[in-house]
């Protein structure tokens, strides 16, 4: 298995099992096969104290060294709804596509672009070793 390969799929099976960064969630745009949708309400490294130096969490000076547990109201999060891209849909390779990582003999290619209905669309292609990029694209 590519290292690439190996370093994702061991961060996003860490990712999607624990609720502090990620749950399920009822989708707003899509339905059915292939629809699913998740939060990611971020954690409490995210939540910053009321004050005027922007950059101290309530992990700094013990603030929490007595809390048994933390709840938080209008703390903003990422909604994320995944579906397939409509089969119209085409990447421009000029514009949303690049590739990574042929320095360390792996490679990955990927695109991201938008639809027609500004909706994100991401694909990536794993290049083996053996694979010549330039003649088979």
């Amino acid at each position: 298995m590519a290292i690439v390969d190996t370093y994702f799929l061991g961060w996003m099976l860490n990712l999607e099992g624990v609720p502090k960064f990620v749950t399920g969630a009822e989708p707003f745009k899509c339905a059915g096969e292939g629809c699913t949708s998740i939060f990611l309400p971020g954690g409490v490294e995210q939540i910053r104290l009321l004050d005027t130096v922007l950059d101290r969490t309530l992990l700094q000076d013990n603030f929490l060294s007595d809390c048994d547990s933390l709840i938080t109201y209008n703390t903003p999060g990422y909604q994320i709804d995944l579906f397939p891209p409509s089969e119209e849909f085409k990447f421009r390779n000029e514009t949303d596509c690049m590739s990574f990582g042929q320095v360390s003999g792996e490679g990955l290619y990927m695109c991201i672009g938008s639809d027609g209905e500004k909706n994100l669309v991401v694909g990536i292609l794993y290049i083996p070793l053996t694979f010549n990029f330039l003649t088979s694209f």
